[in-house]
């Protein structure tokens, strides 16, 4: 839960103080050094989990996982917004609004993919990362629409205020 987070935070940190896409020393090329950093972390943070899981005296360094994980979020976010004038081409695709359907309930395939995957786990392989992925998109999607509901009914309640 805590490297979700983190990288949420982090996203919209940088998306308010960076502007690259309008600094032309921010470039493409700077951006294709970011993600490549970013997947040196993300080797970093998965190489420290195996170890961890294999040799109990790394458990000692278990910090590094944190450290992977901020700088693989920090490294992918800075590096995705130098492709930013190039991504905002996509929204006159189609698959766009496959972007925009996955986007719009993030949080809640958050919520939802432990559970599920726990469960299904024991699927046969090729099926499983299928119907685990069709379950989770249909599940997340239905919370998504509940908490809607529920929060516009929260809204249309008034709430009395002192003194009226």
């Amino acid at each position: 839960v805590l490297y979700g987070f983190t990288a949420m935070l982090l996203g919209s940190l940088l998306r308010q103080k960076l502007k690259y896409g309008n600094d032309a020393k921010y470039t493409v090329r700077y951006g294709i050094i970011h993600l490549m950093v970013g997947v040196c972390c993300l080797l970093g943070f998965l190489s420290t989990k195996l170890l961890m899981n294999q040799y109990e005296m790394v458990m000692q360094m278990q910090f590094l996982t944190q450290a992977f994980s901020v700088a693989f979020a920090y490294c992918t976010l800075s590096g995705a917004y130098c492709f930013e004038s190039i991504l905002s081409n996509l929204t006159k695709h189609s698959i766009w609004k496959a972007i925009e359907w996955v986007s719009g309930c993030s949080l809640e395939i958050y919520l939802v993919q432990f559970m599920i995957i726990y469960k299904l786990k024991g699927i046969a392989f090729p099926l499983n990362l299928l119907f685990i992925i069709a379950v989770i998109l249909v599940s997340a999607k239905l919370v998504h629409i509940l908490s809607e509901l529920l929060y516009k009914f929260i809204k249309s309640k008034t709430v009395p205020t002192v003194g009226a």
